[in-house]
């Protein structure tokens, strides 16, 4: 009877281990920026056209010294190679910095760079193929001017 309590407690105990586990390996954009003081402190998202659909969402994230962009595809696109994603950032006075998809397929990122008492100008793209022979359609977004500048 010992025997079958110890069994039956460290049956649970792996489920509870591997519901967590896999819980912790999906990614968040603060977890792919680093974790630690990183929060979000702005964000946009990509549609195309007239669209009310969200296709992905560009977060900038702060630490108060680094900022980190992250491009995150929408959950219905999750996985799909049928859209694809990149993320920006561009210190002031520096050159534009961009990554492509990462993580199957999930989210574009991170960009990071140190960027106290800095300007910046933070953004992204989504392209998407349809249908395999239909014309693929492009969105990016990247503000004119830089913003969030750094106490």
């Amino acid at each position: 009877m010992v025997q079958l309590v110890g069994t039956l407690w460290l049956s649970i105990d792996w489920r509870i281990q591997s519901a967590l586990a896999g819980a912790q390996a999906y990614p968040t954009p603060i977890g792919v920026c680093g974790g630690g003081k990183m929060y979000v402190i702005d964000k946009h998202r990509l549609k195309f056209g007239g669209h009310g659909k969200t296709y992905a969402t560009i977060y900038l994230l702060y630490d108060g010294s680094r900022n980190c962009v992250v491009t995150w595809k929408s959950r219905e696109f999750a996985g799909s190679t049928r859209l694809r994603v990149e993320a920006y950032l561009q210190v002031e006075g520096s050159p534009t910095r961009a990554a492509r998809d990462r993580h199957p397929y999930l989210y574009a990122g991170p960009v990071i760079a140190n960027a106290a008492k800095k300007c910046i100008k933070w953004g992204g793209r989504i392209t998407l193929q349809p249908r395999p022979g239909h014309p693929v359609l492009g969105q990016r977004w990247l503000p004119k001017n830089p913003g969030h500048c750094g106490a």
